[in-house]
């Protein structure tokens, strides 16, 4: 961040290093929890590849919103290939998570809807604040895709429910409300503070 917040105005890679600040945020939180992250170049398990797919989706997302409000910011245009580096962020968690294909289709999904419809209610080129502003409340939407285990083992626990404990049950009632609830939540922070702070 110190990176960019000094040459940021100046270099064509700032972008890239925006992009960087953002993807690095999972693993920080890891860390910060005490959990294990991935040492490459051991063999990976599932969640590893899933931590590397998430990151990757939140540059690329971060790397292209930096392009746009930078391009906002000058008064020209993005082009096009910015704009399809938005719809293929999700695209490697796919890949990465497995048999929980369906969680992410319905995630994307949503983010896919998200992107088109910031696109109509916001024409270019007077659209384009607004639309730098929904991407940016968009990031929950890739955050969320990657909490396919989580949800699934939860709802697994509920559905069963013989034979588990009721403690368990409550913590896997409240796992999966946090991952169900937690994407629309944080997006909605984040439409709401934009009125009162700068999207860019």
């Amino acid at each position: 961040m110190l990176i960019y917040d000094r040459w940021h105005k100046g270099v064509s890679w700032a972008p890239a290093v925006m992009g960087a600040c953002r993807a690095l945020l999972p693993p920080l939180g890891f860390l910060v929890a005490g959990e294990r992250l991935f040492l490459l170049p051991i063999p990976m398990g599932d969640a590893d590849w899933i931590m590397l797919a998430h990151m990757f989706g939140l540059w690329l997302l971060t790397f292209a919103i930096t392009l746009v409000a930078r391009h906002e910011a000058t008064g020209g245009g993005a082009g096009r290939w910015v704009e399809g580096l938005l719809f293929v962020a999700p695209l490697p968690m796919f890949w990465a998570v497995g048999l929980f294909w369906p969680w992410m289709l319905l995630w994307s999904g949503v983010y896919v809807w998200w992107l088109v419809r910031s696109n109509h209610r916001n024409p270019l080129p007077a659209g384009v604040g607004a639309r730098v502003a929904d991407r940016l409340a968009s990031m929950p939407l890739i955050d969320v895709m990657t909490s396919g285990y989580v949800a699934f083992i939860s709802l697994a626990l509920l559905v069963k429910r013989k034979g588990v404990h009721p403690e368990d049950l409550f913590d896997a009632g409240c796992l999966l409300l946090l991952a169900v609830g937690t994407a629309p939540f944080a997006m909605r922070l984040v439409l709401r503070w934009r009125k009162q702070i700068p999207s860019t």
